[in-house]
């Protein structure tokens, strides 16, 4: 008997689930639920909001002195798609408030335990309302605010009366139906969830000036409250940028800047630039009417290329924190980054489009951004030429090769290096003073045929020939040069094709074993710069030039970070300095450096911070970094905030677990300014150009290499060996 699947009817989801899955889309983190509940407070027109956090708890109390709710109202104000502030689609283009969903009280009364009290100036009682997590709520009902006895809440939360008008709205244990939610939001750091506060706080107020927010933190332990923040009114735009960003960020953050305004048609531009770079992206804000602008990856990357392509940051220093202002750290790497900070706001006509993107309120596609990102560059040009520095907008900004193993090269095989060098290349790179990454075939092609000595060509060596063996070739290698005449045939040459007897070196490969010593030969010294190999490995016989300075710079840089990493595990690398560093640090950067304080101290770094006037004694340091700091307290405030945003956004790991054996592994999780100082320390002290050597030395230096776990690049990234020709099908 075949049995019939009985399928499920399609329904309506009950109120209750229905509320559930809306307000985890509406509400998804602790920030979000405080944003919310600050803008509806602007929204009701308060001019001093304060704020009340228990973080531990994931509970939060806000209270404004705006117009308050009516009594009647209080009852409906949690209930989904109930607003005051529209009533047709039409009036979006028109609107000037935050919220007009009527999502997000309802999203927030499903999820905690939500408490609303609130007074009209016309009413002569304030009214309570409760929600119990499902959505429901009580009806109002009068409530005697000066009656301690009959305060719901703790004293933290305390229901403090309202002068005239005014709401308190107070939402305990937050997430409180979704466990796992909320378990994620209490493994979180606190300083975390007070960061996204923070923001949030900033969000709100780009474009309203006349709102003082105060912000308390409270501290479980003690039962006792902090003050984190606190952003006074400003009458009139001309200051309002800047006070906003260094009210809640700390003045370090801004200490200098230029106010910057620009028009176009009916678009009006406003904002503040900072003269000083910053270590992180974080600190660069666009918005739209005071709505933020979810700015893409690209153009980010674009805005930043501006001012990297100037070198921002590099001739104009903040030098109040300068004990020696005549010497300054020289860096030939990149140990830290210098973005610019700066907070920017267009005022033009509202798109209704823009406004439906993201319950967040954030706009995520402008449907004016290609004319609003146009006004942008031209602003920041304007701004650095303003500023003195020498733009080179058209040349291509290429990071530095990077001197350390990534994630990536730790994940795959590192004794593998594919060669690509052409035949040309190998034979410009012997009469050459310098050391490539890589070699365009145009650049080749120039070299070639435009030597710096009249007269001169490099002629493409045949060793296709059958009367071609390892030592002719060798040969031809030192007497490489021709003479011609400027007339030449050979001169007019363009195109590395019209070599017919060119080698094609692309499809050679090198593995880490083909270096040892049972498979390399050294053959000679070249011009003092350069160890003439030959490889047999697989069946083939390669002729290879290994770059001597680059050779044993990796085999010092290697030796250097294992003897350091190796301390870092077994010793205390911290010596106390005579005369601490005193730096001015952002309030947020202080929060991390405490909460990293544990990863400094493990590479000889410590400190004492001072979050009340946002500054930061550095006391130890590793003798590693004395030296090369010297006095330039600038320079070491960069490297220690490149690190703390590395360690803020994962990109290096904040614990140190293994052995001294995994040293290798370690290298990517080390602060870039100790990766700049060993790979430099290495540099200076490898064997140079024109150092003479014994074959005995070379033979050992080979060897060297081979034991290296990276050996076929420097510190600085470029190739330590080269092909030179494919000798397995010579006669």
């Amino acid at each position: 008997m075949e049995m019939k699947l009985s399928h499920p009817k399609i329904q309506q989801l009950s109120s209750s689930v229905k509320a559930r899955l809306q307000s985890q889309i509406t509400l998804n983190t602790y920030g979000a639920a405080v944003r919310e509940v600050i803008q509806n407070s602007i929204d009701a027109g308060a001019s001093q909001i304060d704020i009340k956090l228990d973080l531990a708890s994931l509970s939060f109390w806000v209270k404004d002195d705006g117009v308050g709710i009516p009594p009647d109202e209080l009852e409906r104000i949690c209930q989904r798609y109930f607003t005051s502030k529209l009533r047709r689609l039409e009036d979006l283009t028109s609107i000037k408030t935050f919220g007009f969903r009527g999502e997000a009280l309802h999203s927030l009364a499903s999820m905690s335990n939500l408490t609303i009290v609130s007074k009209r100036a016309d009413f002569n009682s304030s009214y309570i309302t409760r929600f119990t997590g499902d959505g429901n709520s009580n009806i109002a009902f009068p409530f005697d605010m000066s009656n301690r006895e009959e305060n719901p809440v703790n004293d933290f939360f305390y229901f403090e009366p309202f002068r005239s008008s005014g709401t308190i709205v107070t939402a305990s244990s937050l997430f409180q139906n979704i466990p796992v939610r909320r378990n994620n939001m209490l493994r979180l750091p606190e300083y975390n969830l007070l960061h996204e506060v923070k923001e949030v706080v900033l969000k709100s107020l780009i474009d309203h000036p006349n709102v003082r927010i105060t912000v308390w933190e409270l501290n479980k332990g003690s039962q006792t409250s902090k003050k984190v923040l606190k952003v006074n009114r400003v009458f009139g735009n001309l200051n309002w940028y800047s006070n906003l960003l260094t009210s809640i960020y700390g003045s370090s953050l801004l200490p200098t800047h230029e106010v910057v305004n620009a028009s176009f048609k009916d678009i009006k531009m406003h904002g503040v630039i900072g003269l000083q770079p910053n270590q992180s992206r974080k600190y660069q804000y666009i918005s739209i009417n005071g709505r933020l602008v979810q700015v893409s990856e690209e153009d980010s990357k674009t805005i930043n290329k501006i001012f990297v392509g100037c070198n921002f940051g590099g001739q104009q220093l903040n030098l109040t924190d300068f004990t020696d202002h005549k010497k300054r750290v020289s860096s030939v790497g990149k140990p830290f980054s210098k973005y610019p900070v700066f907070l920017i706001n267009f005022e033009c006509k509202t798109q209704s489009g823009d406004l439906l993107q993201d319950p967040s309120k954030t706009i995520v596609h402008p449907r004016q951004w290609r004319v609003l990102f146009k006004m942008l560059n031209k602003v920041f040009i304007s701004f650095l030429k303003h500023a003195g520095y020498d733009l080179q907008l058209n040349r291509k900004v290429i990071s530095s090769p990077t001197p350390s193993p990534t994630k990536r090269m730790l994940e795959e095989p590192t004794d593998i290096l594919p060669l690509k060098r052409s035949s040309a290349a190998s034979r410009f790179i012997l009469n050459s003073n310098s050391r490539f990454g890589s070699i365009k075939s145009d650049e080749i092609r120039g070299m070639l045929l435009n030597s710096d000595r009249p007269g001169y060509f490099y002629k493409p060596v045949n060793i296709k020939s059958s009367k071609t063996n390892e030592s002719h070739l060798t040969a031809s290698i030192s007497c490489h040069l021709h003479k011609c005449s400027e007339d030449d045939d050979i001169r007019r040459i363009n195109t590395m094709s019209e070599y017919p007897d060119a080698v094609d070196l692309e499809n050679i490969s090198l593995k880490k074993e083909c270096l040892h010593e049972d498979n390399c030969r050294v053959v000679l010294q070249l011009y003092k710069k350069f160890i003439l190999v030959v490889i047999e490995s697989e069946g083939t016989k390669n002729l290879m030039i290994i770059d001597q300075h680059a050779c044993d710079e990796r085999i010092k840089v290697e030796n250097l970070y294992m003897t350091f990493l190796h301390q870092v595990y077994d010793t205390d690398l911290r010596v106390k300095l005579a005369q601490p560093f005193d730096l001015s640090v952002p309030g947020e950067e202080i929060e991390y450096l405490t909460a990293f304080r544990p990863n400094f101290n493990s590479f000889g770094i410590d400190f004492e911070t001072h979050e009340t006037d946002g500054r930061v004694h550095i006391t130890h340091l590793p003798e590693l970094l004395i030296e090369k700091i010297a006095n330039d307290a600038q320079f070491l405030r960069a490297s220690i905030l490149q690190h703390v945003w590395d360690l803020a956004l994962h990109r290096k790991s904040a614990k140190l677990t293994g052995s001294p054996a995994d040293w290798f592994q370690k290298i990517k999780d080390l602060p870039g300014i100790i990766v700049e100082v060993i790979n430099s320390k290495a540099c200076r002290s490898a064997i140079m150009f024109g150092d003479l050597l014994e074959m005995k030395d070379m033979q050992n230096m080979v060897k060297c290499l081979h034991r290296c776990q990276l050996p076929f690049q420097c510190a600085h990234g470029r190739p330590t060996i080269t092909p030179l020709a494919d000798l397995s099908k010579q006669n």
